[in-house]
């Protein structure tokens, strides 16, 4: 199921990469980085997102059969004794990390519509 408590850092980082987006990706020009190198940033990390969250999915389900639900006690939700559990818990991942993940890479792709006039 879905950790409430990473909720308020995916919506955060939504919000700040739709804001990155609308501003056309401007960087500092102290920076010195290209025009396009800060979109390039913003699809790899999303990309790692969906990988990474899949990967791991794919881990838990061909692995021991087991993904952990809590950070402290250690305790793991497994495939076969809990499956309701098991799922939804990989299916809140997915929709959590795999899907901002999956907003990055379209912000990314997107042309940037610069605050223009």
């Amino acid at each position: 199921m879905l950790l409430l408590e990473n909720l308020p850092l995916a919506i955060a980082i939504a919000v700040g990469a739709y804001g990155w987006y609308r501003t056309g990706f401007r960087t500092p020009k102290a920076l010195r980085l290209a025009a396009n190198t800060p979109r390039r940033i913003l699809v790899a990390f999303g990309w790692i997102l969906v990988l990474g969250i899949t990967a791991k999915s794919v881990g838990g389900l061909f692995g021991d059969g087991r993904v952990q639900i809590a950070q402290s006690g250690q305790m793991y939700a497994y495939r076969t004794r809990e499956p309701m559990l098991f799922w939804g818990e990989i299916a809140g991942e997915m929709l959590m990390v795999g899907g901002t993940g999956a907003l990055l890479i379209l912000l990314g792709r997107r042309p940037a519509r610069g605050g223009g006039a």
